[in-house]
């Protein structure tokens, strides 16, 4: 059996779940990059023929509150080519990924060179104050050049961290780290291609738009009526990007692209000034929160939270002006949940928690204005959720539990009353998966099972399959080291 094939992970990520932000940025990006096929010895590619997929990561500070894990791990860990090691001062002192490394190298012959220590802080040091887990303070690892994800004086975070997935990539692949960072390079110019007709087409038009409402404004009198109805237009489709694509477009289109479409609504806003002092903030509002998205793409989370800080402080201002004004309190229950987000990445757990109990209560009030508005329900359930994961990372799980259990109240309902609606169909395997049993994880599998042979299973929910049918081997057959098993989960 060549190496390619014997196992069914390319690498497996371990780390401390004070660092799980670190662990995502480097699973996300190494699954989405393109290796470069000629350059890469056969014997050292993954099993994915363009792609460093699949990467294994523990999704269960994703809000599974089960501690039966010790059996998926283990195998996992026996499937895995590589152990990637995220190494601080938190994965230090963390029994759990010490357990995770032993057993890999158990499983691998105790071959040290298919394990890489990643640092993410801390310093490499055979004693003292080290940020290597014990069994990998070793002559063999501290010679060796280590990949690094701490940034230079002065860069932010995401440079530190783009510089450690380029250093990691090299050592997996045996490739030149300058062709790597070439190859990403090339990827992120094959993806801006792929959306950037699309985006300078309406945004073409936008300006196209304004430019004539401008000309027409400074014309006669006759043709004012003229004039107005294209501002009228243009801002119209700038608003259906600050407001209705903002998802799509921080989903799909890379931050560089997303920053330029940022500076093209800055320059719109300070030459045309909006169409009224209050549309004129609640737009200043959004254009905050969409900064705040990229400075926390970034890593740069200060700068988030101050973007953020200023989107909440217009919207309080503009929810107090016009209670009655659904759309501003609605808009008010965003920058709250952007708020929490942000503070329980800063760890912040408090916080967290106070912006996203202070957003369900509005949400709730919204929601009983009119019990037939499915999107106000929906909106209802992405606050349960957010407060359901908080009270977990607080270790509060029959709290976490009565809110999942709204969640999933209210999401089966909505798809009861439109089952062909894809994204609620998709919320509620969200929510069943977040009550983990045997029952609902089953039911929650049969669902994408049915969307996948309708072949209306959205491509980026493909790999819910694989990782629910782990779970419920896991709960099917619970190890019997409960005791052990809750200790390391503690640490973890």
């Amino acid at each position: 059996m060549s190496e390619e094939s014997k196992y069914k992970y390319y690498a497996f990520i371990s780390y401390s779940r004070m660092d799980s932000r670190a662990a995502k940025y480097l699973h996300r990006n190494l699954e989405k990059f393109r290796f470069p096929v000629k350059l890469v010895d056969e014997s050292l590619r993954p099993p994915h023929k363009k792609f460093i997929r699949p990467v294994f990561i523990d999704r269960r500070d994703l809000g599974n509150m089960a501690n039966s894990f010790t059996e998926d791990i283990k195998k996992a860990l026996r499937e895995s080519r590589y152990l990637l090691v995220l190494c601080s001062p938190n994965s230090a002192v963390s029994q759990w990924v010490e357990e995770e490394i032993a057993y890999f190298l158990e499983t691998h012959d105790n071959d040290l060179s298919l394990v890489v220590p990643i640092v993410l802080a801390g310093r490499p040091e055979l004693e003292g104050e080290t940020c290597l887990p014990p069994t990998l303070r070793d002559k063999r690892i501290t010679d060796r050049n280590l990949p690094s994800m701490i940034p230079d004086e002065g860069d932010p975070e995401k440079v530190g961290w783009e510089i450690g997935l380029v250093q990691t990539l090299s050592y997996l692949l045996r490739v030149n780290r300058d062709r790597i960072k070439r190859s990403i390079d090339e990827e992120e110019r094959r993806q801006r291609r792929r959306i950037l007709t699309i985006i300078s087409t309406a945004l073409a038009i936008c300006i196209c738009l304004t430019v004539w409402a401008m000309f027409e404004r400074s014309r006669a009198e006759r043709n004012e009526q003229v004039a107005v109805a294209q501002r009228d237009r243009a801002e119209k489709l700038l608003r259906f990007f600050i407001y209705d694509l903002r998802d799509e477009i921080y989903k799909y289109v890379p931050t560089e692209t997303r920053e330029r479409i940022q500076e093209k609504v800055r320059e719109y806003q300070e030459t045309t000034g909006g169409d009224g002092v209050d549309e004129q903030e609640r737009d200043h509002a959004a254009h905050m929160d969409n900064e705040g998205d990229l400075a926390l793409d970034r890593g740069d989370t200060s700068t988030a939270l101050k973007l953020y800080e200023e989107s909440l402080e217009i919207r309080r201002r503009l929810a107090a002006k016009d209670p009655k004004n659904d759309t501003w309190q609605r808009d008010l229950t965003v920058s709250l949940n952007n708020m929490g987000d942000v503070y329980a990445a800063l760890g912040d757990t408090e916080s967290a928690l106070k912006h996203h109990k202070e957003s369900l209560e509005m949400k709730r009030r919204l929601a009983e204005k009119d019990p037939n508005d499915d999107y106000w329900q929906n909106d209802l359930t992405v606050c349960l959720n957010n407060l359901g994961d908080v009270y977990v990372s607080l270790n509060d799980t029959e709290s976490a539990s009565k809110h999942y259990e709204e969640m999933l109240e209210i999401t089966r309902r909505l798809v009861e009353k439109d089952p062909n609606n894809i994204g609620w169909q998709c919320d509620l395997v969200a929510s069943l998966v977040r009550q983990f049993t045997i029952e609902s994880l089953t039911e929650a599998s049969e669902i994408l099972e049915r969307l996948k042979a309708e072949g209306k299973l959205p491509a980026d929910k493909e790999e819910w399959i694989s990782l629910i049918q782990e779970d419920l081997d896991a709960l099917k057959n619970p190890p019997a080291e409960a005791t052990e098993q809750a200790e390391r989960a503690h640490d973890h």
